[in-house]
C-alpha cells in the first residue's frame, strides 16, 4: 500500500468515527438516520449527471452490495434491542477484516504477507478487545455476539463487493454515486415500509447534523471504495476499521470518558497493526 493510498484511509477512519460521534451526540438518532440517508440520496443525484455511469459488469456486485448493506443496518439497529452496542459494534468490526483476509486470500486468490496478515489480525483484536474493555461482568451475553458476528460477515461481504465491483466498474465515483443511491433509497423504503410511514417532525438542529453526518459517510465510504482499487482490499478493510479507535478517542478527550487499562491495551494493538501494513509498504 502507498504512503499515498495509507494516509487516506486513516483519514477516512477520521471522518467514519467523527460522523459516528455527531449521531452519538443526537438524541432523535432515528430522525438523525433519515436526514443522513435523505442527504445522500440528494448528493448522489446532484453527482451522477457528471460522471461516467458504472459499466454493466458492476451492477451484480452493486446491488448485491446495496441490499446487503441495508439489511447489515437493520441488523445492527436490532442490536439495541439485544443489549449494549457499545460491545457489539466493536466485536461487528473487528471480524469483518478476518472474515475479508479469510475469503479474499483463500477464495478469491488475493495476495497479502506475513507482515501485513500479522498487521490486520492486531487491528482485528485490539478492536474487538474493545468489546470487553468495559466492566468484565457485563460480557457480551451468546445473543449479542452472534448479532455481531452476522454483521460482520455482512460488512465483509459488502467490502469485497464494493472492492471489486469498483475495479470492474470503469468509474469508482459513477460506482460510488450510483451506490450510495441505490442503497439510501433501499434503507428509506425499507424504513418507511415497516414504520408504515408513522414519522415525527424532525428538529432543525437534527437536520443540519444529519446532513453533515451523511456527506461526510457518503465521502468516507466512497474514498475507501476508491482505496480498494489501489490496494489490496484486506489491506483497507482492516486500516478503515482503526476508526473505533479514533472514536474511542474522541469518547476519551471530548467526552470525557474514562480510560481505562483494557481500553489502553486495545489501542495499543491497534497501533502496533497499523505500523505493521505501514512497515509492509
Amino acid at each position: 500500500m502507498s504512503s499515498e493510498v495509507f494516509v487516506i484511509v486513516l483519514l477516512v477512519a477520521v471522518g467514519h468515527a467523527a460522523w459516528n460521534a455527531l449521531l452519538r451526540i443526537e438524541p432523535d438518532k432515528h430522525g438523525m438516520m433519515r436526514v443522513m440517508f435523505a442527504t445522500q440520496i440528494a448528493a448522489a443525484l446532484a453527482v451522477l449527471p457528471f460522471v461516467t455511469l458504472p459499466d454493466p459488469a458492476a451492477l451484480p456486485y452493486l446491488i448485491t452490495s446495496a441490499a446487503i448493506g441495508t439489511g447489515a443496518m437493520f441488523l445492527l439497529s436490532h442490536a439495541y434491542k439485544l443489549g449494549d452496542l457499545s460491545q457489539v459494534y466493536p466485536l461487528s468490526r473487528g471480524s469483518a477484516p478476518l472474515i475479508v483476509v479469510l475469503v479474499s486470500t483463500v477464495l478469491l486468490g488475493e495476495s497479502i504477507t506475513p507482515q501485513a496478515l500479522a498487521g490486520i489480525a492486531l487491528i482485528a483484536l485490539g478492536v474487538i478487545s474493545l468489546s470487553f474493555a468495559g466492566n468484565i461482568r457485563s460480557l457480551p451475553n451468546m445473543p449479542l455476539i452472534a448479532v455481531a458476528l452476522a454483521n460482520g460477515a455482512l460488512s465483509a461481504l459488502c467490502n469485497l463487493l464494493d472492492g471489486y465491483g469498483a475495479r470492474v466498474s470503469g468509474s469508482t465515483i459513477g460506482y460510488v454515486a450510483t451506490l450510495g443511491l441505490t442503497l439510501s433509497l433501499m434503507v428509506v423504503f425499507t424504513t418507511q415500509f415497516t414504520s408504515r410511514g408513522k414519522s415525527a417532525a424532525i428538529a432543525a438542529r437534527t437536520i443540519w447534523l444529519g446532513a453533515l453526518a451523511g456527506l461526510m459517510s457518503l465521502i468516507a465510504a466512497g474514498t475507501a471504495i476508491w482505496a480498494m482499487t489501489r490496494a489490496p482490499i484486506p489491506l483497507v478493510s482492516a486500516l478503515r476499521e482503526t476508526s473505533i479507535i479514533f472514536a474511542a478517542a474522541i469518547g476519551i478527550f471530548i467526552f470525557r470518558e474514562k480510560l481505562t487499562i483494557r481500553r489502553l491495551v486495545s489501542i495499543a494493538l491497534v497501533l502496533l497493526g497499523v505500523i505493521a501494513l505501514r512497515l509492509d509498504g
